[in-house]
């Protein structure tokens, strides 16, 4: 946890970080971790620096409704008093990308009433040091995560289980920056870290694994399941296995992608 604020069920702050009830950022981050934006002057913007050193784009800009425990994010979720908002990335770099978790603080003597909203910034190692496995996958495997093209990593709508069609529409987009070198074939040049392209969205349909975990159904609680010759994004033959993460906070498929061809490996009890 780098940095939190507290903001309370008012409209007096509107949201803005800058205006909530407490700011903080952990001692020894402030001043060390550098943005990915500027001043206005160009001179460099710093984690816990005041103002645009709390990230906006981890911040839910709230606004209100008559009711004060009644508020919505400007991203779409409507939040209430059990609501968990996760926000992000904000990538810093190839291997470095900060979220942030929303949750209420709701009055102890009645649960339906929210008092105010925290926002707790994290940084993302921990899914970093999943994807950094190479346990099994030989030379040309990797592990990729993705999810919707939404700030808040859900969907519009029910996206599992629904029918095909329904959900070519829909877009994706990477978590974390693919892997792309020549080892691994440069399989996701258009999306790399140096392609500065990254976080470009595209339809669900491009790849066709993401939208399976989707929409197929096999009862278990990841829905995981295997395809060995399909291809990806960039419409290269690759084998894959995918799980969708069981979790109420995103719409996220975890896919493990491998070279199609004799190294390909045997995803057949992925997910088990």
């Amino acid at each position: 946890m780098l940095q939190a604020s507290l903001s309370s069920n008012t409209s007096a702050h509107q949201g803005d970080p800058l205006y909530a009830i407490v700011n903080v950022t952990g001692l020894g981050v402030a001043g060390n971790i550098k943005l990915p934006y500027n001043y206005t002057n160009g001179s460099s913007v710093y984690l816990g620096d005041p103002g645009p050193g709390y990230p906006p784009q981890l911040y839910p800009n709230l606004t209100y409704g008559a009711n004060h425990s009644n508020a919505t994010s400007i991203h779409g979720t409507q939040l209430s008093p059990n609501t968990t908002l996760l926000l992000g990335p904000l990538t810093v770099n190839e291997t470095f990308s900060l979220f942030s978790i929303t949750v209420p603080v709701n009055n102890i003597w009645s649960r339906l009433e929210t008092l105010g909203w925290i926002t707790v910034v994290l940084d993302s190692s921990l899914l970093y040091d999943i994807v950094s496995l190479q346990e099994g996958l030989s030379s040309t495997g990797e592990v990729l995560i993705l999810g919707p093209n939404h700030d808040n990593n859900r969907f519009s709508w029910q996206t599992r289980g629904t029918a095909t069609e329904q959900d070519a529409n829909q877009m994706i987009r990477f978590i974390l920056p693919p892997p792309s070198n020549a080892s691994l074939g440069n399989r996701h040049s258009q999306h790399s870290w140096l392609s500065g392209n990254f976080s470009a969205p595209f339809p669900i349909t491009d790849y066709p694994s993401v939208l399976d975990a989707w929409t197929r159904h096999n009862d278990g609680i990841d829905n995981a399941g295997a395809l060995i010759s399909t291809q990806n994004e960039q419409n290269l033959k690759v084998s894959t296995g995918f799980a969708v993460l069981s979790s109420v906070m995103v719409d996220w498929v975890l896919v493990v992608e491998q070279s199609y061809g004799t190294e390909a490996p045997n995803f057949g009890k992925f997910g088990d």
